[in-house]
């Protein structure tokens, strides 16, 4: 029999008696400010389907006196098979001096999601243990993934809050896994911007292996958000001229794009076998005339032998005015006159001045379905007649969410949005939006602005007039979050970026099941224009469900063919 110490038994008594830790389970969509408190849930009801993450957030409340050293932790999930414990993270505040627009307001907004153990390095982090004052709140995040393995049915689990001198408090997981499975890779091409040498920036002091090493943390960390990256190094395969001939290097190059094109990295983590859907065109500036064009030939080439050639596009030029499309027109045609196998991709609405040199028209999401009486950009049924020569429509959100450089008024209200102090469901209604308005893929323009720009994103993120424009990650120095290596640090918008993306999964998913026309217009119901969406989370959840439900039968019936029943 063990003995216990006469003071550990005094203060299990005493933490038996003590009052308990307020702590209920609220959804990701929550934005949980340290002086609200949402009456959450004390069980987290949750369904996913298999090979996707379903996260929640634990509001912890300093209900009667400060709370002190709050520690969370959490079980495996339980079942017909087992799941892993969730991830844990703390919710940190980005303390924002001037909003973004009027949906906004000065003071601390949560988004960096610091992990208990990242998911990296597998170190152990500050996350925990934290303080709140009292009457305030404070988020941890609880991040489960449910693996293609997954076998279907409800499963079980546990998140348990403690503090010092309270009793803990323990927030049942209950958990639907449905029959059918998500696609490893995106459905939609999703690319968003990334510079490794921004990264060096904000990490400072790493080199060689460890900085290479950092700058593919970050790559698999968008892979797992289902976002594939351009830029990267930003460098072209070297090549040289011997003998009149141009030689490529293509070694280099193959090595820094080629595992995430064929679906080599993250090996035993959640992205495995997971591959990007876009690729951005690299050629050598210094390269002109002759040699520029077999340098491109060569390029296509390389790339139709790695099977990578339906993903690449060329950045042909980024929202050109008027007096910049003679420029587009020349690099278009520079492209055409070697190859037409390379879209070229113009971030600009639909115009007559440009026919013939745009393959992807990439448009402002204002520019598709503006408010009335703002823009004369053509309608979105504009670009359906120019899909018979080969043309496509992507789109992209910026500024003009939330106002340029401006504190954005009422226009500037009721975007998608991915600034910090915009609300919480303007960062997932995107791809309901994508899917309704028929849209075939989505760019933005970068992850990592703040630190190209010199800033320090844990204290200021503001660009171009947002709060986080271009920002979707924290940099993970040790002297800030604890460990001994530097990772990327997500954001809560990140996720919801990809919670949006698992949406569009659904939708596509859906109408395999039921049909095109009913899929629309129920994404139309939660995604009703690109100004005036639906903003209440419930809603939103009760269509995945309905959903969820109609795939499930289709996949029992036999119909569903290549969904991956279980």
């Amino acid at each position: 029999m063990r003995v216990w110490p006469a003071i550990a038994v005094l203060s299990l008594a005493a933490a038996a008696q003590a009052e308990p830790v307020s702590a209920r389970a609220v959804g990701p969509m929550v934005q949980l400010f340290p002086t609200s408190v949402p009456p959450g849930e004390t069980v987290a009801r949750l369904e996913a389907a298999r090979g996707e993450w379903e996260p929640f957030q634990v509001a912890v409340h300093a209900a009667g006196g400060p709370l002190k050293h709050v520690r969370a932790e959490a079980t495996a999930l339980t079942g017909p098979s087992e799941l892993a414990a969730p991830r844990l993270y703390r919710v940190e505040y980005l303390g924002v001096k001037t909003p973004s627009s009027i949906e906004g307001k000065a003071g601390p907004w949560p988004d960096a999601l610091v992990p208990d153990v990242d998911a990296y390095a597998g170190e152990r982090r500050r996350a925990f243990p934290f303080d709140v004052p009292a009457g305030e709140a404070r988020a941890v995040w609880v991040a489960i993934f449910v693996p293609e393995s997954t076998v279907p049915g409800s499963y079980r689990g546990t998140v348990r809050v403690s503090a010092e001198g309270r009793a803990p408090t323990t927030i049942p997981i209950e958990l639907t896994v449905h029959q059918f499975a998500l696609p490893k890779t995106s459905s939609l091409p999703v690319t968003f911007g990334f510079a490794a040498r921004a990264v060096d920036k904000a990490h400072p002091g790493l080199s060689g292996e460890a900085a290479r090493l950092l700058v593919e943390r970050y790559e698999v960390a968008a892979l797992r958000h289902r976002v594939s990256l351009h830029g990267g190094s930003m460098d072209p395969a070297p090549w040289k001229s011997v003998g009149g001939k141009l030689q490529i290097d293509w070694s280099p190059y193959d090595a820094e794009v080629g595992p995430f094109l064929d679906g080599k990295v993250d090996r035993g983590g959640p992205a495995e076998g997971a591959r990007w859907t876009a690729l951005d065109l690299r050629v050598p500036y210094k390269l002109a005339g002759a040699e520029r064009d077999e340098y491109v030939r060569q390029y296509v080439a390389h790339l139709r032998q790695r099977g990578w050639l339906g993903r690449v596009f060329d950045y042909t030029i980024d929202e050109p005015g008027d007096d910049k499309f003679d420029e587009a027109r020349r690099r278009g045609d520079l492209l055409r006159r070697v190859t037409r196998d390379v879209p070229r991709l113009v971030t600009h609405a639909l115009t007559e001045r440009l026919h013939g040199v745009v393959d992807i028209w990439c448009p402002i999401i204002n520019f598709v379905d503006d408010k009335p009486g703002n823009s004369s950009a053509p309608p979105r049924a504009a670009y359906d007649a120019h899909a018979g020569h080969g043309e496509r429509i992507w789109w992209y959100q910026s500024c003009m969410s939330h106002g340029c450089d401006i504190v954005g008024g009422e226009y500037f209200t009721g975007w998608p949005s991915y600034v910090v102090d915009a609300p919480a469901m303007s960062h997932r209604i995107m791809e309901w939006l994508t899917f309704r308005y028929r849209i075939g893929g989505e760019l933005y323009y970068n992850t990592v602005e703040a630190y190209a720009r010199g800033l320090d994103p844990w204290r200021d993120q503001r660009l171009f007039g947002g709060n986080g424009d271009g920002t979707l990650f924290y940099p993970g120095r040790p002297s800030v979050i604890g460990g001994k290596s530097d990772i990327p640090v997500e954001s809560v918008r990140l996720a919801l970026i990809r919670e949006g993306l698992e949406d569009y999964e659904y939708l596509k998913l859906y109408a395999r099941a039921v049909g095109q026309a009913e899929a629309e217009a129920l994404a139309a119901s939660i995604g009703g224009k690109t100004y005036k969406w639906e903003k209440d989370p419930a809603r939103l959840y009760a269509a995945r469900h309905k959903m969820a439900e109609a795939i499930d039968r289709w996949v029992a019936s036999g119909s569903g063919i290549g969904v991956n029943a279980r």
